[in-house]
């Protein structure tokens, strides 16, 4: 995290099309914002970091394979890292089939990949995919602490304390380094001038029954 500008990234890399994360969960669900503390890019940091790490330096440490069906973020990362920190970095593509069954297999190391919410609650990220009892937590992350938080998130009534408990988790998250977020997609819909109610997910599925 603290070698590679995400913001950096987005605006040379994707431009318009996507916007910076401000944290794990978009910005807009349910309303609200979610905006968390992330570490802002510090070479200097990154350095201090990988000298007091049990490799004492980069050269020390093994070349990190990062899986992905689509290699372009991979391919930024290994750029940076490795002009900047001279961590060796590996981008490697696999069909999207094979990358399915390395995931539920548990078989990759390191990997990038584009989760679209099934639908539009702070839950259908963080416990589908971090949650040590979920089947898609493909990292193998578990956090006590951060299961208790959407345990209790789920069992919470209050609109307010339960976005409170969700922001918790996702800077449990972020803090753990658990996952580095690196943009958040951009969705547009064009509708002619008369129609109303055209209703269009997050995941592109339109409702034609409402439309008037």
């Amino acid at each position: 995290q603290l070698g590679f500008d995400v913001p950096a990234y987005v605006d040379a890399a994707l431009g318009d099309t996507v916007m910076a994360p401000e944290g794990v969960i978009p910005s807009g669900v349910l309303g609200r914002a979610w905006r968390c503390d992330m570490p802002l890019p510090d070479i200097e940091a990154a350095r201090a970091e990988l000298a007091r790490s049990r490799y004492g330096d980069a050269a020390s440490v093994p070349p990190i394979r990062i899986h992905a069906a689509d290699v372009g973020p991979v391919e930024a990362v290994r750029e940076v890292l490795g002009r900047d920190l001279g961590l060796r970095i590996e981008a490697v593509q696999v069909n999207w089939g094979d990358f399915l069954s390395g995931l539920s297999e548990r078989r990759w190391d390191a990997y990038s990949v584009f989760w679209g919410m099934d639908y539009p609650d702070p839950e259908a990220i963080l416990r589908m995919l971090w949650a040590s009892s979920s089947a898609d937590n493909y990292t193998g992350y578990h956090n006590e602490a951060f299961d208790a938080l959407l345990d209790a998130s789920r069992a919470e009534a209050d609109d307010i304390r339960r976005h409170d408990l969700y922001m918790e988790a996702q800077q449990m998250l972020i803090d753990d380094v658990a996952v580095i977020p690196l943009y958040v997609p951009r969705r547009f819909t064009l509708a002619r001038p008369g129609f109303e109610h055209v209703p269009v997910t997050p995941l592109g599925l339109l409702g034609l029954e409402r439309i008037r």
